[in-house]
This record gives C-alpha cells, structure tokens and sequence, in this order.
C-alpha cells in the first residue's frame, strides 16, 4: 500500500453555541465574541496510523473511570429513573482541556491506568510501547499554518485521533 504522508493543517473551528450574541456577531465583520477552537488535522500526516491505533488500544480502560458517560444513551443508564423535585442539574464547561494538559502529566495518567488494569491489554502489547509511542505522538505534533510549519509544544493536539481518550484517561 502506497502511503503519502501529507501535513497536519492548522484551522479553528467557531464556538459558535458560546456566543452571548451570535445573530448579531454573525452579521457583523468583526465577531468579536466568538472564539475559535484550535484544530491540527492530518488523516495523511506521519503520526496519523499511530494515533489511531493509540486510540483504540486504551479504549477498553475508560469502563474503569466511574464519571465517564460515553453518550446520550450512556447518560440514560446513569440517571436514576425517578429524579426528585429538588433535584439540581450541573455541568461544567472545561476551556481548551487537550491543548492544557502537560505531557508529563498526560504520560503519567496513562502509566497508572496501564498498570492498574494492564489484563485488559492484548498480551502481545506491553506497557512501554504504548507509552514510548504515546510520547511520540505528544512530541511530534507538527502542523502547517500560513506556510510555516509549527510544532505544539504543549497539551494533546485537537484533531489527532487518540486525543478524546488520552484526555479521558487523565
């Protein structure tokens, strides 16, 4: 098979169901509240197939994390059926989550849930390759913006495919 690796792009997306005023901050030039979320796309670049296969890997470790709600029906199964009157509904909104998590910290999230459930890891897959290769994907985040390449020292890039996992796990 014939692999042509191509550059991560650098986009935002607009948090548009953040806007305070978002008819009014559509129509004008400037949008001034609308934010955008940062995006390193790269379904062609050379980490691409390995973050890929580091999202799946882990994968069956999240059963372990009691608040995670994997979706809309999930979240059913987690409510109880009769809910009280007095009842208070909360969530929370954490801002740029994957791009603030350090990779010291992310690393070592990863090695304790590795190790505490390490049975639930196909035999063939030891614990040092996937943090060896986890490393690589944290420390080579490279993306083109403007036609300049950068390098995301810091957090999970948005967009690569282990990112919602590795997050999840630390």
């Amino acid at each position: 098979m014939n692999f042509k690796c191509k550059p991560c792009l650098f986009y935002g997306l607009l948090k548009i169901h953040k806007s305070n005023i978002i008819k009014e901050a559509c129509k004008q030039s400037s949008g001034k509240d609308l934010t955008l979320r940062p995006i390193i796309a790269g379904p062609a670049c050379e980490i691409h197939r390995l973050s890929n296969f580091l999202d799946i890997l882990p994968k069956p470790l999240l059963k372990y994390i009691k608040s995670f709600i994997r979706d809309d029906l999930d979240m059913q199964e987690h409510l109880p059926k009769a809910i009280k009157e007095e009842a208070l509904l909360v969530s929370f909104d954490l801002i740029n989550l994957y791009t603030n998590i350090p990779h010291d910290y992310g690393i070592k999230a990863i090695k304790f849930w590795l190790e505490k459930y390490s049975e639930v890891l196909p035999g063939r897959i030891n614990q040092i390759f996937i943090i060896e290769y986890l490393k690589c994907i944290l420390q080579n985040n490279y993306f083109l913006f403007h036609d300049a390449y950068y390098r995301q020292k810091c957090g999970i890039a948005m967009g690569t495919k282990a990112a919602p996992v590795l997050a999840n796990l630390t």
